[in-house]
């Protein structure tokens, strides 16, 4: 091999490793991010899903169901766990007609990840069970 052909081996080994380097780098992050939403969904879901428990329509109200601030939103990044706070808020308005008696909830997990806004959000329509 002459000195040319090395350096051409070399430069492309160098493009290669550099772009497989770029690629995993990335990858962690999105990795990162996806588990953070998933977990923000999470929150969301108990939320909802304890409103939809209710016997008692009067109950889902944002006495009973209020606005949270510092929750932990947590997620794994390799090598460690890191705890993010989050904000959850509820919003909660009525629907009913004169047939139906039902509320429309609508609940949010907003945090801030590598100085970037994220946010989650569910919205479901709860029913009179009576």
């Amino acid at each position: 091999m002459t000195l040319v052909e090395v350096c051409i081996a070399a430069y492309c080994s160098a493009v290669i490793i550099s772009a497989s380097v770029l690629g995993i780098v990335m990858a962690t992050a999105e990795a990162a991010t996806t588990a953070q939403h998933t977990s923000a969904m999470s929150l969301c879901e108990e939320r909802l899903e304890a409103m939809r428990a209710e016997q008692d329509l009067t109950r889902i109200t944002t006495t009973y169901y209020p606005s949270q601030t510092n929750l932990e939103l947590t997620h794994t990044e390799s090598p460690s766990t890191i705890i993010i706070y989050c904000n959850r808020t509820v919003v909660i308005t009525d629907e009913s007609t004169a047939a139906i008696t039902a509320k429309r909830v609508t609940i949010t997990v907003n945090w801030t990840f590598r100085a970037q806004p994220q946010q989650e959000s569910i919205t479901g329509i709860i029913y009179d069970k009576r």
